[in-house]
Order: structure tokens, then sequence, then C-alpha cells
């Protein structure tokens, strides 16, 4: 039990300047009892004493991935006063894996549509509804607004229960890049970050998904990309360009350089992973993203610059001056 006498599967608060920062571990289950799988817990970051910004962030790991694995990302949005959520849901396989040889040119919309809203498309995977990124988001927005009714978290459901997308922040890494991708393709969201994603190129086709080339809900200019130039920089450009990145700004490597990064959309590092040879994960991933001597991952200002525009609300904390 927690100091609201809630039932939770963990809740503790983190140090922070002037004030304190709380995250909640939340088992899908606990605020959906119809799922029974995919039950890695929810992560839930909120800085009650920083003033709270309007839109939410909502961050999908990688495959096989837990949003515990991607704390300092949310940490670092609550410190900027956006309500965080790392959501848990269907990534047991690599959405590759599934359709990069397939003849189907529709394989990867179709997979990725089904994790996302739980509609029968896709014979390679069987996501039932309330297994979706849409239900699961939903429930556990419901929850916390039963549960914390003063923390705001219904204003981002609409009259009939669902996610209010034009007040989102989706983000996602590898996988979850992909699906948050998606998600902006369909509806509209307030901003895109895509973490060493899309990965999703046909080696049946030799080019990369059509779906990324498709219509989208959100405009281009509100996406925003950050890879590692170890980690397929040239096949990375290349779903970008397919994307429709290439027609915001140019690419550049941040390494050296200060925010806002000439206002690119299309950022690379050529930084030292925390673990050796990590590329892939160093852009976000707490295990393999390179700190500095203070423990400050060294991406925090891209993060900032991509996911947490400027916002009065944002809590310094002590190693700032």
């Amino acid at each position: 039990m927690n100091r609201f006498g809630i039932a939770l599967l963990a809740a503790l608060t983190l140090a922070a300047a002037a004030g304190a920062q709380t995250e909640y571990l939340i088992r899908p289950a606990e605020a959906d009892p119809a799922i029974s799988n995919w039950n890695d817990p929810h992560v839930v970051e909120i800085d009650r004493g920083a003033v709270q910004h309007a839109v939410l962030f909502v961050h999908l790991p990688g495959s096989f991935g837990q949003p515990e694995s991607t704390k300092l990302l949310l940490q670092e949005a609550a410190r900027n006063g956006y309500r965080a959520i790392g959501l848990s849901y269907p990534n047991t396989w690599t959405v590759d894996s599934l359709c990069d040889s397939s003849a189907d040119r529709t394989c990867y919309e179709k997979v990725r549509m089904e994790i996302i809203d739980g509609e029968d498309r896709a014979s390679l995977v069987a996501i039932p509804r309330p297994d979706s990124i849409e239900v699961r988001l939903a429930k556990l927005l419901a929850y916390l607004a039963r549960q914390f009714p003063s923390d705001g978290w219904g204003g981002f459901l609409d009259a009939g229960g669902a996610p209010v997308w034009s007040r989102i922040t989706i983000s996602g890494h590898s996988q979850g890049g992909g699906e948050a991708a998606m998600l902006a393709s369909v509806h509209r969201v307030n901003r895109v970050a895509l973490f060493a994603a899309p990965k999703d190129f046909s080696s049946f086709f030799n080019a990369p998904a059509a779906w990324l080339a498709g219509a989208k809900a959100t405009p281009i200019e509100s996406y925003y990309g950050f890879c590692h130039t170890e980690d397929g920089a040239v096949r990375q450009m290349q779903i970008w360009t397919a994307l429709g990145l290439t027609q915001t700004s140019a690419q550049i490597v941040i390494d050296g350089v200060s925010p806002p990064y000439g206002n690119s959309h299309m950022l690379f590092t050529r930084a030292t992973p925390a673990q050796e040879g990590a590329y892939h994960g160093s852009v976000v991933v707490d295990r393999n993203t390179p700190l500095l001597p203070d423990g400050t991952p060294l991406f925090a200002s891209v993060w900032q610059y991509m996911c947490f525009p400027a916002w009065p609300g944002r809590r310094r904390a002590a190693r700032e001056p």
C-alpha cells in the first residue's frame, strides 16, 4: 500500500531538487482484469511539484523490452511537468522477423495496426482487443483518474473513454518507435519521438515498408528521429526518407552541437554507448545510454529538444545552475 492507500505493485518516491518525483509500477491486469498476457508493469512518473503540462507523454519500449528499461526518459518528462507513462504492450517478437521476407506489401501495416487496436488483420499475430495499445492506454488512464483524481489523468480521455490523441506526445524505441509512427499516421498526436526507429524495411521488396509513405493524420513536422550512426544509418535514412522526414530538414550529427541542432528532425550520434557495441539502445535505453560523470544522461538535451519543448513548469534539478 502506498501513502494514498492504493494497492499498487510498487510505488516509490524519487529524490528531486526542491521536491519529490513519484513513480508507480502498475500491472496492466490491475488496470483492466480482462488482460492476462504481456503483464509487465506500466511505469508512471509524475512530479507534483511541477506545473503540469497539458500534454501527456507516452513511451513504447522496443521488442522484448519493458517500460522499466527507459526510466531516465520518463523521469526527464516528469521533471519537465509532463505526466509520463511507459506503456507495457504486446512486443514479444520483432515485427521485422514477421514481415521482412513476406510477399505481402501490407504485412508491416497489418501487424502494427493489430497491435494498436486489436482488430484481426494479420495471421502472424493474435492480439485480443484488451491487449491493444489503444485499450491498454485508455484503461490505465481511467485507473489513474480513479486512484488519483486530483492529478488530471482523466483529462486525457474523451467522453467515450478513448485517449485524446491530440494531447499526447507518443514516443518509442525500435519496435515501439514503429508503433509510435503508425499511431501518428492514424491519429493526430501532439508530437512523435522515434528512437532508432522505425526499422520497417522489406528484404523481399528491397524497400522501406509501404505504409511509411502513406497518408498521415499527424503533420510530418511533428516527427523527430534519433539514431546512432553505427545502427544502420544508411538504412535508417532510407526509412526516414520514405516516412517524409527529409521534407522537414537536413540530417545532423549532434555531438558537440548545441540545441536546437539546426532545427533538424533527423538526429544522429557517434557517442560511445554505456555498454560496448550497444548502439541500437544507446539513444534511450537506460543500461545502454551514456551518462556524464554526475549521472546526467548525455542525451538529456536531445530528449528535451525532441520531446519536451520549453515549459514554465519545469523543475530545476540540483545539477542545473
